[in-house]
């Protein structure tokens, strides 16, 4: 349909998939703006493969896989900007001063650091359990594994940053088990 050069395809296939495909991104990144755009993206890059895709590929599924994909990459882009830009909630900024400020920098920079060197699958869950507020099924319904594989996802999560923050811990920075606990 699309090899074609046809944009009458694309126009079919965008009616065809459009709000599916919409709600599917936004189960995942429960944004408005962000789940359309993923979804936009993905035709837009459709488009412009038309010529090299295979012309036996199952557009369905390839479309709800390359949605799915984009959402996660847009959630973890997402809660990288945020980390970088805001603090935690859970951090109150009670002394203004410049050395006050450079220490919850540090330790946001930390925290950010150990969360990034998590195992992917680990780091993702951990992302929409934390940041995203899923809750264990949702998830396990999302990634398509099971409730328990979840928990043992976030148990484990949660063991490595205690492991790489610890000497935050002991330093009287208590506040990090707010956050990760």
């Amino acid at each position: 349909m699309l090899i074609s050069d046809d944009k009458h395809g694309l126009e079919l296939l965008f009616k065809q998939y459009y709000q599916a495909l919409y709600r599917s991104s936004y189960s995942i990144l429960v944004r408005t703006d962000l789940a359309e755009d993923v979804v936009q993206d993905v035709f837009f890059k459709l488009w412009k493969l038309r010529f090299t895709l295979n012309s036996d590929i199952a557009i369905k599924p390839y479309l709800y896989k390359a949605v799915k994909n984009s959402a996660i990459n847009a959630l973890e882009k997402e809660k990288r900007r945020k980390t970088t830009n805001e603090l935690p909630e859970h951090i109150s900024v009670e002394n203004t001063d410049d050395d006050s400020y450079e220490k919850e920098e540090v330790l946001k920079d930390k925290i950010d650091g150990a969360i990034s060197q998590l195992p992917e699958k680990c780091r993702l869950v951990f992302t929409l359990s934390r940041y995203e507020g899923m809750s264990y099924q949702e998830i396990a319904d999302y990634l398509d594994v099971s409730v328990k594989t979840v928990e043992n996802q976030i148990g484990t999560a949660l063991k490595k940053l205690r492991t790489t923050l610890v000497m935050y811990l002991k330093s009287g920075l208590i506040i990090i088990l707010l956050i990760i606990g």
